[in-house]
């Protein structure tokens, strides 16, 4: 009696084979079938995001200090016009 498998541990690993093959073939039938974007505009994308990191942060940073600074401004007109003192 040497190492013999057992026939439930045969099935359980071939299965286990099964699945992993097939998480393999649809990870790459999904990477062949991804859009690709043209390579000048990775490139130019890519050179845009090196020159300034940070640029959607800072676009998104901008239009909150818009919007402040006009929150601010109806705020003061509001004062002028019922002739309050901003405390």
């Amino acid at each position: 009696m040497a190492n013999e498998i057992n026939p439930t541990a045969w099935i359980a690993m071939g299965l286990l084979a099964v699945f992993i093959l097939a998480i393999n073939f649809g990870l790459i039938s999904a990477a062949l079938k991804r859009k690709k974007a043209p390579p000048v505009e990775r490139r130019s994308k890519m050179m845009e995001f090196f020159r300034n990191p940070f640029g959607e942060e800072d676009r998104a940073l901008h239009e909150l200090s818009d919007a402040v600074k006009k929150i601010q401004q109806q705020d003061e007109t509001l004062y002028k016009d019922q002739k309050l003192t901003q405390d």
